[in-house]
C-alpha cells in the first residue's frame, strides 16, 4: 500500500512535513490537479483504457544547435531517442483506468469544496487510488508516516550520494550516454525500493 501524506496550508495543500515520499508518482496525481505545475503531463489512451500521469521533468531535453553535420546530429538524434526509452522504463508514471482517474478527480473536487485538514492518496496492490478525506490523523496513519519518511531518507543519502559522484547529471539536457546514464546501481536500487513500497 503507497501512499501520499497532504496537509492544507495557505497556499491549499503541500506534503505533510515529516510524510516526505519516494512516491513521485502519487505526487504527480495530486500535482496534475494544480495548475501551477505546468510540468505535470496527462496522456489519456481510450482504446487502453490508460490515463498516464508524469513529469516532463523527468526527462532530459535534448540538444537542438550545435552540430557541425547531418550524420553527426542524426547520430545523436537516434541515441537520444534511446535514453527516452530507456529512461520512459525507469521513472516514476502512474498509470490509471480512465474510470479510476475519473474519480479521483471527483474525489479533488471534494477536497476543494469541503477542505478538510488532512488528504491521503491511496494507492493498493492492484494500482487502484482513493484520495481520503480525514480532519485527524488515524494510529496507522501515523506509524505509515514513519515508514514512508525512513524510506524516503534513505532514498535521499542515496540521491545526494550519487549526485556528487556525476554531478554532469544535475543539468536539464542530455548530452551523450556518457553524460547521462539512468542505469546506475543507485537508481535500480532506488527503483525496487519505490515498486516494493506497498
Amino acid at each position: 500500500m503507497r501512499k501520499l501524506f497532504l496537509k492544507k496550508s495557505e497556499q491549499g495543500y503541500e506534503i505533510l512535513e515529516g510524510a516526505e515520499t519516494v512516491n513521485f508518482d502519487l505526487q504527480y496525481l495530486w500535482q496534475s490537479f494544480d495548475s501551477a505545475y505546468e510540468d505535470i503531463l496527462i496522456d489519456k489512451d481510450v482504446d487502453e483504457d490508460s490515463v498516464l500521469i508524469w513529469s516532463a521533468l523527468e526527462l532530459k531535453q535534448p540538444v537542438t544547435t550545435g552540430f557541425e553535420s547531418k550524420q553527426e546530429q542524426e547520430a545523436y538524434d537516434k541515441a537520444y531517442d534511446r535514453y527516452v526509452e530507456l529512461r520512459w522504463e525507469d521513472m516514476p508514471i502512474l498509470d490509471l483506468s480512465i474510470a479510476n482517474y475519473q474519480e479521483v478527480k471527483q474525489s479533488w473536487q471534494n477536497v476543494e469544496a469541503q477542505k478538510p485538514e488532512y488528504v491521503i492518496f491511496q494507492e493498493d496492490e492492484k494500482g487502484f487510488v482513493m484520495i481520503h478525506l480525514q480532519d485527524k490523523l488515524s494510529e496507522k496513519d501515523k506509524r505509515d508516516i514513519i515508514i514512508e519518511s525512513e524510506i524516503f531518507q534513505t532514498y535521499q543519502v542515496k540521491y545526494d550520494d550519487y549526485m556528487q559522484k556525476h554531478p554532469q547529471e544535475d543539468n536539464d539536457i542530455w548530452y551523450s550516454e556518457q553524460d547521462s546514464q539512468f542505469y546506475s546501481d543507485f537508481l535500480e536500487q532506488d527503483e525496487i525500493a519505490w515498486k516494493n513500497n506497498f
